[in-house]
C-alpha cells in the first residue's frame, strides 16, 4: 500500500483533454495501474505465481472500484488476473470483469473475440445448470452483466 500514489483526483470531465490538469489525471490513473499490472506480469513470468496473482487481482479490483469510469484495459487485466488464479471460485470474478470489458471496449473485433468466448459462455452454462435444477456457481451479478 505504501507504493500506491495518494491523491484525491478531481471529477472526470472537469478539465478538457488539452489541459495540463487532464494530463495529470491521466498520469495519476496510469501510475495506479502500474503496480497491479507489474505484479500480473511478474506472476505470469513465474509460471502463474499464485500469491502475486492474488495480490494483483485484489489491487486491480480496488483500482476499478475507485476509478469513476475504468478503461477497458483495467477491466480486461482484472479478468486476466482472476482467470490465472488456481481457485475454482475465481472464474466468477474473471467472467464478471471480462463481461464488463466487453461492454466498455472499443478494441477491434479480433481482440474482443478472445475475451468474448469466456464472458459469453458462462451465462449459457448457468442457464443449462438452472434448466437441470442446479444452482449456478456464480452470483446473479455475474450472469446478469
Amino acid at each position: 500500500d505504501r507504493l500506491k500514489p495518494r491523491y484525491d483526483p478531481p471529477p472526470e470531465g472537469r478539465y478538457g483533454d488539452e489541459t495540463w490538469e487532464h494530463v495529470t489525471l491521466v498520469d495519476y490513473w496510469s501510475a495506479k495501474h502500474k503496480l497491479p499490472y507489474g505484479l500480473l506480469m511478474h506472476a505470469i513470468e513465474r509460471d502463474d505465481d499464485q500469491k502475486a496473482l492474488e495480490h494483483s487481482a485484489r489491487l486491480f479490483e480496488e483500482l476499478v472500484a475507485e476509478h469513476p469510469n475504468p478503461p477497458d484495459f483495467m477491466l480486461k487485466n482484472t479478468g486476466i488476473a482472476y482467470g490465472r488464479i488456481r481457485n475454482a471460485n475465481n472464474h466468477c470474478r474473471m467472467v464478471l470483469y471480462f463481461a464488463r470489458y466487453m461492454l466498455a471496449t472499443k478494441d477491434t473485433p479480433e481482440t474482443q473475440r478472445e475475451v468474448a468466448k469466456t464472458a459469453y459462455d458462462y451465462p449459457r452454462h448457468a442457464a443449462r445448470m438452472a434448466a437441470a435444477g442446479l444452482q449456478p456457481d456464480c452470483p446473479g451479478d455475474v450472469v446478469d452483466v
